[in-house]
């Protein structure tokens, strides 16, 4: 019974290849021998393979033998093989491009659509493999660039990230989300410049995009541009009057810059020591405090408004403190500091600070408790 079935399995491939033949007309015999071998149930794609082998080697270029080999690569999920075999064939005979080309497009959906499903599951390794794939299929597209470099800065991997993005950007300058994203990663990578110069451009599409503002501004916060900083936050409020953090961060910029003035105070104090006469250093002098209280008290305002819109801001508070002892206005600062004690009452900082206040007020046992409580005593 077996040989009968062996018989019978060696006519049936005899009767294929003589139909083939007939409806190929002239055409090699490799090329025939490996089209049977992929014909048959279940496909001997390995004998295939050895026969269009032996056909390249005999003409290194039939286009046809590298359109099956892309065919039989395909279908065996070789992927680096398939289009290397693709790419070959279509630069010898253009008439298969139309085929190759929906191959490769259905392999792409697969990959991308694989790649989609893997991130949305948070399997990020999975799923940047697959947009690395959809790349490997069709690297024109723009997507799997985006995607995959997406993918590659959750894996904390800057150098890949910035390389898709900056492929995905190449391929669509123009797009809003790309640029986004762009300047997103360049801003997580510290390519300051470069997320800089992408958020202008979206900003110029959407000058009023609060979210794309504030990253600008932090831009300028972190690359040292102050003054830059405080005319985005501006322009931020202006927007959105009720936006906190703007409110906050210009704050936070006025108080640095008060703080940065002591410095210089410091240097006239010094030299006057020395000659305490001398005008000119005492109207820098004067002319520096008074610098220094119109910023403390720009920054109080910012941190006054920015408790009105959350009372329960504690960072707001300690700054605005630090403001009002600053300033003198030390019975507001208590009041402040007794809230902010209210909401966290074991706060080192804050006890420290009323101990100070309360050193200002002249009020020596209520400092020394306060100090008490600052040392956890």
């Amino acid at each position: 019974m077996r040989n009968s079935r062996s018989l019978l399995k060696f006519y049936f491939i005899l009767l294929l290849f003589v139909i083939l033949i007939i409806g190929c007309g002239v055409k090699s015999q490799y090329i025939t021998s490996a089209r049977i071998y992929m014909g048959l149930s279940p496909p001997d794609y390995e004998k295939a393979l050895e026969q269009l082998k032996l056909e390249l080697e005999h003409s290194p270029d039939n286009a046809e033998a590298y359109y099956l080999l892309g065919t039989i690569y395909s279908r065996k999920y070789d992927n680096e093989k398939m289009v290397e075999a693709f790419l070959k064939c279509k630069s010898l005979d253009p008439k298969w491009n139309s085929n190759i080309d929906d191959i490769i497009s259905e392999k792409w959906i697969s990959a991308f659509n694989s790649g989609v499903s893997f991130a949305s599951r948070d399997s990020v390794k999975k799923a940047l493999e697959k947009f690395e794939t959809a790349i490997l299929l069709d690297s024109t597209k723009y997507e799997a660039w985006l995607n995959g470099g997406v993918q590659a800065m959750k894996l904390n991997d800057c150098q890949k990230g910035m390389s898709f993005l900056d492929k995905a950007y190449q391929l669509k300058p123009e797009d809003i989300l790309i640029l986004n994203t762009y300047a997103q990663v360049s801003f997580n990578c510290r390519e300051y410049a470069k997320s800089l110069e992408t958020y202008l451009k979206v900003k110029e599409k959407d000058p009023k995009n609060v979210n794309v503002l504030v990253n600008i501004a932090m831009i300028y916060e972190q690359t040292e541009q102050p003054d830059s900083a405080l005319v985005i936050y501006s322009r931020i409020i202006e927007i959105d009057p009720e936006y906190r953090d703007a409110y906050f961060n210009r704050g936070g910029l006025d108080w640095n810059r008060a703080q940065g003035i002591y410095k210089y105070l410091v240097d006239i104090r010094d030299q006057l020591e020395n000659d305490p006469n001398t005008q000119t250093l005492i109207d820098s002098s004067k002319v520096l405090i008074e610098k220094q209280k119109e910023l403390f008290s720009k920054a109080e305002k910012d941190f006054e408004k920015t408790l009105e819109l959350d009372p329960q801001d504690q960072e707001a508070m300690q700054f605005l403190a630090y403001c009002l002892l600053s300033l003198d206005e030390t019975d507001k600062a208590i009041g402040v500091l007794k809230q902010w004690i209210e909401l966290d009452p074991v706060n080192k900082d804050a006890w420290s600070s009323l101990a100070i206040a309360y050193t200002k007020k002249g009020m020596k046992k209520e400092a020394e408790e306060a100090q008490k409580k600052a040392e956890g005593r």
